[in-house]
């Protein structure tokens, strides 16, 4: 099986995959995830 990387340093995340037994790496990004401001689905 290929190596399985989650690129957040979210802890929720980290816990979810943990909690179904799935082995992983911790790589996160260094991508700004601010969506903050009120976009429209066309932004992305």
């Amino acid at each position: 099986m290929k190596p399985f990387i989650l690129a957040s340093a979210s802890p929720r995340r980290k816990q979810l995959l943990e909690q179904i037994g799935l082995e992983f790496s911790v790589l996160p990004s260094d991508v700004i995830e601010d969506f903050s401001l009120p976009l429209p689905p066309e932004a992305f």
